[in-house]
């Protein structure tokens, strides 16, 4: 019992806690360990060497979810999961690393289970910038956020985490970090994609409800991939050699995306062929849009007068904003954003934790606090 309980203590404070060999404990990070921690640790290193011994998966190892069950040990990793083919792997936050994002990043909340209209305590915060993501235990939020004062922050419901931070910061009494966070909010830093989705819905006349009603993330980016898919299939049906193939014969895709890469020559060709069939219907001699260097251009802003006026430009033009909707909401690859995702941190209740917001699982219910 008394190993368990000074595990647990420990992995409450955000440290990771593994005996690879059975002999020697390996506590990181160090820095947040006190002389009391080490001096505990000391004193009963074999019971709480004999609990470690005891997990058959290691207590405060982490377990790669999707293809692998081995244990990840590297230096400051906390979790590893799979999102679509794509493994994703956080570290933890320290405050020694300071500011870790130059531009915006996104951010996200896990907390206990909302029960009433009130602020739910923290448990986690999980942020990322799309290429580097990071796990922050709630006592390093403060540290977090002090050193990230003026970057734009991406929130999937801002209303529900913008508030969870700054409730567990005045709690804590971290009033210069909560001043900081409150100040991102007078200065218009905070962005929010669920409210995006609902204006881009209502621009669009997609949903005729009174009321366009807020989705979780899971199910935006499935409808943008089940829509681009459908896309892909068509051009590529209509318009052969647009996409590149593999040796196979199969759509060449990109291993972040999923979005297959286009033949720039097959592109030129078909833009070239669409002016001359609008000059062929019209009889208007149509110039060409090119780049500074002469060749034909690629971009919206340049087609858009003629967008109306031939079938590949109209489908193109679909395909490639449904493309960059569809890279925003979500990386995963060939629609496997529904799959399951998991990633499990060492330290943190588990019971505490929801699942992962998007990824087909069982949803917690978020509700903006009626006092806001």
């Amino acid at each position: 019992m008394i190993g368990e309980k000074l595990y647990r203590r420990l992995t409450e404070k955000g440290l990771l806690v593994t005996s690879e060999d059975g002999v020697q404990i390996t506590v990181s990070p160090a820095t947040l360990l006190t002389d009391k921690d080490r001096d505990q640790i000391r004193l009963n290193k074999a019971e709480l060497l004999d609990f470690l011994r005891s997990d058959s998966k290691g207590a405060g190892q982490i377990t790669l979810v999707g293809k692998s069950d081995k244990p990840a040990h590297k230096q400051g990793e906390l979790a590893r999961f799979m999102l679509g083919q794509e493994e994703i792997i956080a570290t933890r936050y320290i405050p020694t690393q300071g500011q870790v994002y130059g531009g915006q990043f996104a951010l996200d909340c896990e907390t206990e289970v909302v029960t009433e209209h009130d602020v739910p305590r923290l448990a986690l915060v999980s942020v990322s910038d799309g290429q580097t993501h990071y796990l922050v235990h709630p006592d390093n939020l403060g540290a977090f956020v002090l050193a990230h004062t003026d970057l734009p922050v991406v929130f999937h419901n801002a209303a529900f985490d913008f508030w969870v931070v700054h409730e567990h910061l005045v709690r804590h009494k971290q009033r210069k970090a909560a001043a900081v966070w409150m100040n991102l909010l007078r200065r218009r830093r905070l962005y929010d994609t669920m409210l995006l989705d609902m204006l881009v819905r209502l621009a669009e006349g997609t949903d005729n409800r009174p009321d366009i009603p807020p989705r979780n993330l899971g199910v935006v980016a499935g409808e943008y991939r089940t829509t681009l898919e459908r896309q892909i299939k068509k051009l590529n049906r209509k318009y052969p050699g647009l996409f590149k193939l593999d040796a196979a014969g199969k759509l060449k895709r990109t291993a972040k995306t999923g979005v297959p890469g286009k033949s720039n020559k097959a592109l030129d060709d078909y833009l070239l062929q669409a002016v001359k069939g609008i000059t062929a219907k019209t009889g208007e001699e149509i110039d060409v849009p090119r780049t500074s260097h002469g060749q034909v251009a690629k971009g919206f802003t340049d087609w858009e007068s003629l967008r109306g006026d031939h079938p590949f430009l109209q489908q193109w033009f679909e395909y490639e904003k449904t493309a960059k909707l569809c890279q925003f909401f979500s990386n995963a690859t060939e629609g496997e954003r529904t799959g399951e995702v998991q990633a499990v941190a060492a330290g943190f209740q588990r019971s505490q934790l929801r699942r992962a917001r998007g990824t087909g699982g069982e949803l917690t219910r978020q509700l903006c606090p009626k006092n806001l």
